[in-house]
Order: C-alpha cells, then sequence, then structure tokens
C-alpha cells in the first residue's frame, strides 16, 4: 500500500491535475476566533487540508504606500484595507515613478529578518510540510486602491497609455518582490495572484491586460505553484485564466460545471461553496450536499480543491466547515466517477 500523501503533494499532484488519495480542502476561515493559537488551531482541525501547510513568508505584499498613498484609518476594525487615492485625476498618473523597493522594504520589513531568517528557517525544517511563498496583488486590484475601481476603469478607455503605464510600473514592483522574497525565503513553492479586474474586463479588452499577469506568474520558479483568485464572475472570459498562466483557479460566482468543462482540463479549480447564504447561515445537511455535487461536477479526473467561494465570513459555524472538510476526506476519494453523489 503507498504511503499517504502529505497535504503539499496532495496540494501539488492536485494543480497538476492529477488524481490523488482523495480531494484536498481549502478552508480560508477569517476573523479572530480562527486564527493559530487564539481559540483553535486549523492545522490540528484539518490535519489533511491546505491548513495544514506551514507557508513561510515575509510580512504582507507590496501596497499603494510605496507609491506615496496614505491608509484610511478612520475605521481602525475594518477588515480591508482602504487607501486614500493617491490618483485624483489624469494628470497624476504622470508623476508616479517607480518606487526604490528595497530602500521602503529595508525600513518596513527586511530590516525585522536580517540575521534571525535563518534560525525561523531552521525551526521549521521539522515540519512535514514547510514552503515558501509570495502572494501579490495583480494591477488592476493595485490600481484601483490608487484610483478607485469606477475611475480605473473608465480611465483604460479614457486614456489607456496612462493607466497601462501604471499597470507596468505595479508589475515591476511585484516582480522585484517576488525576486526579494525568494533571497530571505529560498525558492518559491507557491505565488499567490489576487486580482478581481478580470470580472469587468470584456473578452475584447482583456487581452491588453493579459501580459502584465503573465509576467508575474513568469517571475515565480518554474516549479512553483501558480495560484489565482477572483471571486468575481469571469464567465464570459473564462479562458483569460490559463493563459495568464495560473495553474490553480480560486473561483467564487462562476459555473462550477461550466468552469470544468471549458478549463478544467488546463487549471485545478477551487471552490467554490458560498460563503454567506450557504456557509455561514445554512444548515450542515445544506453544506453535505452541496459539498458532495461540487466533488460530483468537478473532481472527476483529478485538478480539483473543495473549497469556499473566498474568505469565510467571521462566524462562520465551525459545524459546516467540518462538513466540507470530512465530504473531501471521507468521501472524495479517487477514482471519482461522474453520478458517483447519487451512491450515497
Amino acid at each position: 500500500m503507498p504511503n499517504p500523501l502529505t497535504p503539499w503533494e496532495r496540494l501539488v499532484a492536485s494543480a497538476h491535475l492529477e488524481e490523488v488519495d482523495f480531494v484536498q480542502c481549502y478552508l480560508p476561515m477569517r476573523g479572530v476566533t480562527y486564527k493559530r493559537g487564539v481559540e483553535i488551531d486549523l492545522a490540528k482541525r484539518y490535519p489533511e487540508s491546505i491548513n495544514a501547510i506551514r507557508f513561510r513568508g515575509l510580512p504582507g505584499q507590496p501596497d499603494p504606500s510605496f507609491f506615496g498613498a496614505k491608509m484610511d484609518s478612520r475605521n481602525p476594525s475594518a477588515d480591508s484595507d482602504w487607501w486614500e487615492p493617491v490618483i485624483k485625476s489624469e494628470e497624476d498618473y504622470d508623476l508616479l515613478e517607480m518606487p526604490d523597493l528595497r530602500t521602503i522594504l529595508n525600513r518596513k520589513v527586511l530590516r525585522l529578518y536580517e540575521g534571525r531568517y535563518e534560525r525561523i528557517r531552521d525551526a521549521q525544517k521539522g515540519y512535514k510540510d514547510s514552503i515558501a511563498s509570495c502572494s501579490i496583488l495583480g494591477p488592476m486590484d493595485f490600481a484601483s486602491e490608487m484610483r478607485g475601481y469606477d475611475r480605473l476603469l473608465a480611465d483604460l478607455l479614457r486614456c489607456p497609455q496612462k493607466v497601462h503605464r501604471l499597470f507596468d510600473l505595479i508589475t515591476r514592483v511585484n516582480i522585484e518582490w517576488i525576486e526579494i522574497c525568494q533571497e530571505f525565503l529560498g525558492e518559491l513553492g507557491l505565488l499567490t495572484l489576487a486580482d478581481h479586474g478580470l470580472t469587468f474586463l470584456s473578452p475584447r479588452l482583456y487581452p491588453s491586460v493579459l501580459p502584465y499577469w503573465q509576467r508575474e506568474f513568469s517571475a515565480a520558479p518554474k516549479d512553483a505553484i501558480k495560484w489565482y483568485h477572483n471571486e468575481g464572475n469571469v464567465t464570459h472570459v473564462l479562458e483569460a485564466v490559463p493563459e495568464m498562466g495560473a495553474e490553480v483557479f480560486h473561483l467564487g460566482w462562476v459555473d462550477l460545471g461550466l468552469a470544468k468543462r471549458r478549463i478544467g482540463d488546463q487549471v485545478c479549480l477551487c471552490g467554490n461553496l458560498n460563503t454567506t447564504s450557504l456557509l455561514l447561515r445554512g444548515s450542515t445537511e445544506d453544506v453535505y450536499k452541496a459539498a458532495k455535487k461540487a466533488l460530483e461536477v468537478a473532481a472527476p479526473g483529478g485538478g480539483f480543491i473543495l473549497s469556499s467561494s473566498g474568505g469565510m465570513a467571521p462566524s462562520t459555524p465551525l459545524e459546516n466547515v467540518d462538513i466540507m472538510y470530512k465530504v473531501a476526506t471521507k468521501e472524495g476519494r479517487y477514482p471519482i466517477l461522474k453520478g458517483f453523489i447519487n451512491r450515497f
């Protein structure tokens, strides 16, 4: 009998569209309740999930402060950052220059790690899975925090050259960040790129933005998993996901069966149980049925990770999360055939 896969090995095989021992599971739980060591330890509660992998990385990621933006602190309890727009007119695009990333990071981050990161790496050698990782905001999400999505999208039609100059600057910043992460962490095993901008682009327009995503994914090592996150409805441009170089697509408002048919032979799908109407407010029976249905339409043939449609809402009942994990690990064993749900 072969040795069981580790959570990381199962993730890698899933990303490569292979059938594994059982369906991998990713549980992006948010809120103080779910932070490691506060009330529950996700790695212990869900030992075969992606949550049990020790991802090591530098804190944070490039943000608009690199271009002089200031964070709006009027609501310190907000779950997400909100930046005061640094681009207030079309002319402001021309004032932006490539920031001195290493000087900024030496002041903010890197100085804290010099001399002690080797000790951190040594301490993690005993973990079953300890993977260097890096996350970035893609050019559209990043630029939206500097301009606002409504104005950014209008500018993309009104003054495209200015917007694309900004996209290029952001892409260069992200690529340099990837290089810095590798200097400190060693070769990356995972690059996560979050960019919801594809949701707003038409089939005619997205090819103009595609090269920036391609450059960012190409900056990661060849063997690193390229993970793309976007909860938005990209049904009209699904083919852009494999074109950008993504290997795993954490998707939200897209029909899972349709995504499997159109791009499931090119990209591992990760999703997509609704975070609010189902996981937050639904019953355990509702979650059970939805999780098994997701496996039925997306797991056959491999290349599937059971997850939510995005970050779970704070106070999501643990019982509902437990059901997801149980369905993946106990009832998601390969080989999985279409129509298997009828056997249960």
